[in-house]
């Protein structure tokens, strides 16, 4: 029996709305504040933790140069470079954030490396299991090292006290850059003086601490002349891409290429590179992400309309090493006077969103980006977007992904003045445009300088922050942390908050044809919910074995435990590990999925047979926990019978890497 049901969820203290996090303005509650009005509501953003930051080092002397990433589960890892122990003994610490700001490491960070004489330029990846690779500068008083150590997610160091040697040549390593392998373990780059004035090396070292290419490292360029500035991503399959730039063709004539290194440390492209750019005069600071299909984008600084004007440029190369967008780059600026540092986030979909400081207003620089699409499609403005041009100067930007085809970027601020350099974020999505407060959000405002911001995602379309901070005295830096969710990932309902007497939430009323309700000096919530022809009885949700799901963004997100037995299959061959029990609803979609997940019950050896292409599935495994990806806005076509439309298919049993586990997986949105 099918009826009419108008369900009115009264109105809400506005007291009991302090333990929720929001992100509005006017009213205060927790530090955040709150207002009724819709265009303070679109421009803002939810400051997750304590105003103007979160104390992740307040040691004697100076921490400084911090670095972030990701744990895996919506807090960060941070690592830095500290003096506690005397300004000429230069150590390494590293400090665990969780999702809500919370420490969750030794106050002060734990010691990564105390050895004698100075630990610098530190750089550090995820490991995938909530912990960090942690990569430095090792000076010995003779000559520049390079040492690694890994930290795991309770803050234990696993491998050699003080670091495992990378890299101990005679000469000297610098400019250091580190990723994933992939597998719990990393691969380092960097520049290397043994045969000339700069080399490119590269080495590998395994979950276990274990270095996997040749004594001190394999060679990636050697030519003749300086490589310097190399840079590396992931390449989706255990190996990495790098890029550097180059002056085989004259010390005045630095030109941008790139290599593919295999996981076993084999070269895959050109001997010494591939050309991505060549032009005339110089090209150089490069920077690039990875393209999601084993290729990469790249960016960089660019003179070739004269050595007074430098411009910002970008290229595609795939996995084969062929170059997929104009020759010598396309353009991502070349507005008036000068464009530099550019940095780059890949936008989850085969391109990137680039970021830059910019002077085409004058000397005072300001922040600008644009992304650019897999096809080499520009979207926002011409020459880009303007993320802040506000008073005085704005330099150093960073960004991340924001989970929806934008970036989050961050940069240091001298709006309020040269001695009062602060931090501010701002968002621009997937179109171009920005989403938050004109001229951006501030994330640190207090007392002194804030300098050097590094940001990661948190992995539910927000970021976490870092920066040194001399709050305490210009001689004091220290470092501090900030969280943020994106307003546009809330709760609808949260929409309908509003002071008495207007602002939306009398408009959403006023609509609906009910009277406003308020209480003397609070705001209150009525949510509305009105079903038409709803059966009086809910269908049955089908139970989920070991599967859990979400919604991140356009994403969805299946995570199961491989280790999990949750009986045999009904051939008695296989153990079920994860059963979606046929067909299961996404809630708040209108997709439905199917999946199972299990091991054979012999202890034979599961080896991959011929692989099947995968219709826009990710797979990656951390620890125990499979994590399965699909992105929700691809359309693959009908179903074998027409009734559905496939979203996302394993195309039958998949091996997941490592695991020993197979899985099947249909993503499909019904035909009305």
């Amino acid at each position: 029996m099918k009826k009419n049901k108008l369900l009115i969820f009264g109105s809400l203290s506005f007291i009991l709305l302090t333990s929720f996090v929001l992100c509005f303005s006017q009213i205060s509650i927790n530090g955040i504040s709150i207002t009724s009005t819709p265009d303070a509501i679109l421009s803002s953003k939810c400051i997750l933790w304590t105003a103007n930051g979160t104390a992740i080092c307040t040691a004697n002397n100076q921490q400084k140069m911090p670095q972030i990433c990701s744990d895996g589960v919506g807090g960060a890892i941070i690592a830095w470079v500290d003096e506690r122990d005397g300004v000429t003994a230069d150590d390494i610490y590293a400090q665990r954030i969780n999702s809500i700001g919370s420490i969750q490491w030794a106050p002060n960070g734990e010691a990564i490396c105390t050895a004698s004489d100075d630990q610098f330029s530190v750089q550090l990846c995820s490991d995938g299991a909530g912990g960090a690779i942690i990569t430095w500068i090792d000076d010995d008083g003779s000559d520049f090292d390079i040492y690694a150590q890994k930290i795991n997610s309770s803050g234990g160091v696993e491998w050699t006290g003080n670091g495992t040697a990378i890299c101990t040549d005679i000469s000297l390593q610098f400019e250091l850059q580190i990723c994933s392998d992939g597998a719990g373990g990393a691969i380092i780059v960097w520049r290397d003086l043994r045969d000339d004035g700069g080399d490119i090396y590269a080495q590998k070292i395994n979950s276990s601490g274990d270095v996997e290419w040749n004594g001190n490292g394999n060679t990636i360029c050697d030519l003749t002349g300086t490589q310097s500035n190399p840079q590396i991503c992931y390449d989706g399959a255990g190996g990495a891409i790098i890029t550097w730039q180059d002056e085989r063709d004259g010390p005045t004539v630095d030109d941008i290429y790139a290599q593919r290194i295999k996981p076993n440390g084999t070269i895959q492209w050109t001997s010494n590179g591939i050309a991505i750019c060549t032009a005339d005069y110089q090209q150089f600071a490069p920077q690039l992400c990875s393209d999601g299909a084993g290729g990469a984008i790249i960016t960089w600084q660019d003179e070739r309309d004269g050595s007074t004007v430098d411009d910002i440029y970008a290229q595609r190369i795939n996995s084969s090493g062929a170059i997929q967008w104009t020759d010598n780059g396309t353009t991502i600026s070349t507005a008036a006077n000068q464009q530099l540092t550019p940095q780059l986030c890949s936008d989850g979909a085969g391109g990137a969103v680039i970021t830059w400081e910019d002077e085409r207003s004058g000397p005072n620089r300001d922040i600008y980006a644009l992304r650019v699409e897999s096809s080499e499609d520009i979207k926002g403005t011409a020459n880009g977007t303007a993320i802040c041009t506000a008073d005085n100067g704005q330099w150093s930007p960073q960004l991340c992904s924001d989970g929806a085809g934008g970036a989050i970027i961050t940069w240091e601020d001298e709006r309020d003045g040269a001695a009062n350099d602060d931090i501010y974020t701002q968002r621009i999505n997937s179109i171009g445009g920005v989403e938050w407060t004109g001229n951006g959000t501030v994330i640190c405002m207090a007392n002194s300088q804030q300098a050097y911001p590094q940001i990661c995602s948190n992995g539910a379309g927000g970021a976490i922050i870092t920066w040194e901070d001399e709050r305490d005295g210009g001689a004091l830096d220290d470092i501090y942390a900030q969280g943020f969710r994106n307003e546009s990932e809330f709760p609808w309902y949260l929409l309908l908050l509003g002071q008495g007497g207007g602002g939306i939430i009398e408009f959403l009323l006023s609509a609906l044809g009910l009277l406003m309700m308020a209480s003397v000096g609070l705001a209150a919530i009525v949510v509305v919910v009105v079903y038409k022809n709803v059966s009086s009885k809910r269908p049955k949700t089908k139970k989920l074995d070991n599967i859990k799901t979400e919604i991140k963004g356009n994403n969805l997100i299946l995570k199961f435990n491989i280790t999990k037995e949750l009986g045999k299959s009904s051939t008695e061959k296989t153990i079920i590990v994860a059963n979606s029990h046929g067909e299961a609803q996404i809630k708040d979609t209108d997709l439905n999925f199917g999946m199972y997940a299990f091991k054979y019950e012999t202890k034979k050896d599961v080896r991959d047979k011929k692989p099947e292409a995968m219709q826009n599935i990710d797979v990656k495994l951390g620890g125990n926990t499979a994590v399965i990806k699909v992105d929700m806005r691809r359309n693959f076509g009908p179903s074998s019978t027409g009734k559905s439309t496939i979203v996302a298919s394993s195309r039958g049993n998949k091996l997941i890497k490592d695991s020993g586990i197979y899985f099947g997986l249909n993503v499909y949105k019904k035909k009305k």
